[in-house]
């Protein structure tokens, strides 16, 4: 008898090499030809008709599932062994729905190979069709697939335990019976196209569409429909896979929406949300994100390296950083951007690494514009420092005044006074301190002056300042006498933020006032008592003087008689 001829379908020779070694070891049968896909494995099994196909399954062009199917769908003598290091159960399903003698794994090439083939030639070819078709029974019968095959007018003749299970129907309830069974009127149409398609000789796959259950709910599907042929090749009706993906576009569904979510949130969140791949290149950022660069659209940046985007002076921490997250780590980092418009920005940037589906990992920030907040904290630091250096003016005048001078809140209690207040009054701080001004040490002995200082208080909260001369008394007891003003201090906005009562003792002025006003007084009364003197002399002057003018006319009247006398006696 001549050998069997045996075609060996691989995409990898070193595997061809292999299988065609093994083969060697038997003269019972010979290798016809070889192949490297699916494809040109059909083209030589037609122009070489072997006896035995041994076809791998992942392979360019063709795959060996669907090379195998054509094979025995068009030279049903021909048989085909599938070879493979995929998924066992997938793979053994797969080649028996195509038709398939057997499947051996890769890994057992070595041990179950020629067992396997000579298997085949020894054997009964009844009893191989046999066992061929009882292998396919139980693997269709123990798929988690509902397996279902009809004729061209859509009648159901075969129906597998998943196919009761999935859509409720028993075999006996569907066999028979045409498969719009289980599809709902909207998808009459789709069982129309499938069934022209079939009629041309070609395979649906992976069709996703909906069916109905005998209980009316309905379920996604996606379909795998291979034509069936006779020993003549001609088609006489269709094999159906049919998975329940139902859970699957659930969850799809689930994931979109989640998606949707938060991508909704990624595109409304007011911070810069961008994702940069470990050579630097930007791979999404949000609209925030691109507002704070300066782009009018995501075709501006996306796609560019995002260090063209840092301030050099930060570049190469940036790059550093940018290392150490795609490398697995968390962290943070500040750093200045200057955007597509020349503008600089401070960002605080917090970062994780995003793992990739192909493994890489990069890297996901969250980067918020603090420039203004930067400002603001330079603003305050400056205000700060400007504060602290008027509290210290203030301090140095407040301690190194001649006044005694304190510091009052708005509703009157006294919580500063400078030494000079205390020292020179003989009170200690926590006797005046922290109270109500009026009730403190200095007025104690004076009860008006208690009065006068509480009645102003409230006016000068109003801005009403208040000045008055009042009677204090020292903490030994002396009475003294204090020029006390109380003014409100307020703001730009002419808010009164505090009370500042200040005071001059002026008990010594008004003594040396009281002394000058005696002496004023005494001089005045030696000036009145000399005025009298001057004017009581003044008064004898004028006497005398006119007894004078008086005597001096007598005498004149006397002598002038006289002279008249004279004259008349020379006469």
């Amino acid at each position: 008898m001549d050998p069997r001829k045996i075609l060996i379908v691989d995409d990898h020779e070193a595997v061809r090499k292999s299988i065609r070694s093994l083969l060697s070891l038997s003269s019972e049968w010979t290798v016809c030809g070889e192949a490297g896909d699916g494809l040109e494995a059909l083209e030589k099994a037609r122009r070489l008709l072997p006896d035995l196909v041994l076809m791998d399954v992942s392979m360019p062009r063709m795959n060996g599932v669907e090379a195998a199917r054509r094979i025995r769908g068009e030279m049903p003598g021909v048989e085909v062994i599938v070879i493979s290091q995929n998924d066992p159960d997938l793979v053994s399903r797969q080649a028996a729905y195509a038709g398939a003698r057997s499947y051996i794994p890769k890994a057992e090439l070595g041990k179950r190979l020629l067992p396997t083939i000579e298997e085949f030639i020894s054997g009964n070819p009844e009893n191989n069709r046999a066992q061929a078709s009882d292998l396919l029974a139980a693997i269709v019968d123990s798929s988690d697939d509902a397996i279902v095959s009809k004729n061209l007018d859509g009648i159901i003749t075969s129906w597998n335990k998943s196919a009761e299970r999935i859509f409720g129907y028993s075999a006996s309830e569907a066999i028979g019976k045409n498969i719009t069974l289980i599809i709902p009127l909207d998808r009459r149409s789709e069982e129309t196209d499938i069934i022209n398609r079939l009629r041309r000789g070609e395979r649906v796959d992976h069709f996703q569409t909906v069916r109905r259950r005998k209980d009316g709910t309905m379920l996604d599907v996606s379909l795998t429909i291979s034509p069936v042929r006779d020993a003549s090749g001609k088609i006489i009706g269709a094999s159906k896979v049919a998975r329940d993906i139902t859970a699957q576009k659930r969850s799809e569904q689930a994931l979109r929406e989640s998606e949707e979510r938060f991508r909704a949130i990624v595109e409304t969140t007011p911070e810069c949300v961008k994702l940069v791949a470990r050579d630097g290149t930007l791979l999404h950022m949000n609209s925030s994100g691109l507002r704070t660069i300066c782009a009018m659209s995501g075709d501006q940046a996306i796609g560019s390296s995002v260090y063209d985007l840092i301030a050099p002076e930060h570049r190469e921490q940036f790059r550093a950083f940018n290392e150490s997250v795609c490398a697995g780590n968390r962290g943070s980092l500040e750093f200045d951007i200057i955007g597509l418009t020349g503008q600089r920005r401070h960002m605080e940037s917090h970062s994780a690494p995003l793992r990739n589906p192909d493994g890489s990992i990069s890297q996901l920030a969250v980067a918020r514009d603090v420039t203004e907040r930067k400002r603001a904290e330079q603003r305050e630091r400056q205000i700060v420092a400007e504060t602290v250096a008027a509290t210290a003016k203030f301090r140095a005048v407040f301690e190194q005044t001649t006044q005694f001078a304190g510091i009052m809140t708005n509703e009157g209690v006294l919580i500063d006074a400078n030494k000079l207040s205390l020292e020179a009054c003989g009170y200690r701080a926590e006797e005046v301190l922290g109270k109500p001004f009026w009730e403190a040490a200095w007025w104690r002995d004076f009860p008006e002056s208690q009065a006068n200082i509480r009645s102003a208080v409230a006016p000068a909260a109003r801005g009403i300042p208040y000045r008055e001369t009042i009677h204090y008394s020292l903490s030994d007891g002396t009475p003294r006498l204090l020029d006390f003003a109380l003014y409100p201090i307020v703001d730009d906005a002419g808010n009164v933020l505090f009370l500042h009562p200040t005071g001059i003792d002026i008990t010594e002025m008004k003594r040396t006032e009281e002394n000058y006003r005696k002496l004023a007084q005494s001089l005045e009364e030696e000036v009145q008592a000399r005025t009298r003197q001057l004017e009581n002399r003044s008064a004898e002057v004028l006497r005398q003087s006119e007894l004078l003018r008086l005597f001096s006319q007598r005498l004149l009247h006397a002598q002038d008689a006289e002279r008249r006398h004279v004259a008349r006696e020379l006469h």
